[in-house]
């Protein structure tokens, strides 16, 4: 399925370990800044590691925040304002990647992960 399930990883065990998962994001599988402050902040302010809907969750909150302060709180407007990502304004930029609606939405971003111990991990390329 696409996430991670929290239930394999809080039960680990030889039945699940090795066991791919799709995901949005993966901790430390970016690469950039941005997401490298986001798990720091997660484990100073919640003491564990963010999963990928803490992010996706975080996005979506920033996104909200974000059509408010350019377009004011009216629901139509803001319903309009995401409506436009990816056609008439740029897609916005979260943690997870570009992010838009619709026809602006943009090719779907997946990761493939694997369960090592009682972590999700980015799972290697296969060799060639």
């Amino acid at each position: 399925g696409a996430h991670e399930m929290p239930w394999l990883t809080q039960a680990p065990g030889p039945g699940v370990e090795g066991t791919y998962v799709v995901t949005f994001w993966l901790p430390g599988a970016a690469g950039d800044t941005a997401s490298a402050r986001f798990v720091r902040d997660v484990w100073r302010r919640l003491a564990r590691e963010p999963g990928s809907s803490d992010v996706m969750i975080y996005d979506g909150v920033r996104l909200f925040a974000a059509a408010v302060a350019e377009v004011g709180d009216d629901p139509d407007r803001v319903l309009r304002y995401l409506k436009e990502l990816g056609r008439s304004r740029p897609r916005y930029r979260g943690i997870v990647g570009e992010i838009g609606f619709g026809a602006g939405a943009g090719p779907p971003r997946f990761m493939m992960g694997v369960i090592r111990g009682a972590t999700v991990v980015p799972a290697e390329p296969p060799p060639r």
